[in-house]
């Protein structure tokens, strides 16, 4: 079969579009960073807090798909946001049974840094890494909340932030980090996975903030 320079040059041109289209979500797409806004409505929120300011990462996934350069490029973003406070919950590698993973990517979360702190939880990857080791580093950074609560004073004025372990992968105490905290008091819980607002517990809880779910969640029936 002969042919035509015409058809072999269509030819050419469609296999090089289609080549474009099916590259495009993972040379160009995946590098892109959007940065979404919300206003949090909170209960008895005190007015000394009105217009704070908190940035949420979560779910970096460093390792083979996810390079440093770029996790550097989102630490420079999150710096420009200008944040009160830098929360972050989880899932900060990719890979299983392996330190090497967390001990890169923690140096570079420890340069984050805010007037009102930067708070932190582990995800089920973490814990698939190295549990003791990602629970070790957790600890030592004096930046976790894991099952545990801070109070951040504005004036006279006070929010609770807390956080709890991973649902799949550790200990979850709602309960048990919001212990003595005032119930008048408005709270944040930091949670790596959402489900964990399905848990039972007794404590107020105003907001969780949650990663794990990758920007979306479906709620499949059945």
């Amino acid at each position: 079969m002969t042919v035509s320079r015409r058809n072999f040059i269509k030819w050419g041109l469609g296999v090089t579009g289609l080549g474009l289209m099916a590259s495009y979500p993972f040379m160009i797409e995946r590098y892109i960073v959007h940065v979404n806004h919300y206003r949090l409505s909170v209960r008895d929120l005190p007015e000394s807090f009105e217009g704070f300011r908190i940035v949420h990462l979560t779910d970096l996934h460093y390792g083979s798909l996810v390079p440093l350069w770029w996790l550097r490029r989102v630490m420079r973003l999150t710096t420009k946001q200008k944040p009160d406070l830098i929360v972050l919950t989880g899932d900060y590698v990719r890979g299983r049974d392996s330190r090497e993973g967390l001990d890169t990517i923690w140096p570079e979360i420890l340069k984050l840094d805010a007037p009102s702190g930067v708070k932190m939880v582990l995800g089920n990857h973490d814990h698939w890494a190295a549990h003791d080791h990602a629970l070790a580093l957790l600890e030592n950074s004096g930046r976790s909340l894991r099952n545990r609560a801070e109070v951040i004073v504005r004036g006279r004025d006070e929010l609770v932030l807390a956080g709890v372990g991973d649902l799949l992968e550790d200990e979850v105490g709602i309960d048990a980090a919001l212990e003595g905290i005032d119930d008048r008091t408005p709270r944040l819980v930091l949670a790596h996975n959402p489900d964990t607002a399905d848990m039972d517990y007794s404590s107020r809880v105003d907001w969780f903030i949650c990663g794990h779910t990758h920007g979306g969640q479906v709620d499949i029936p059945f």
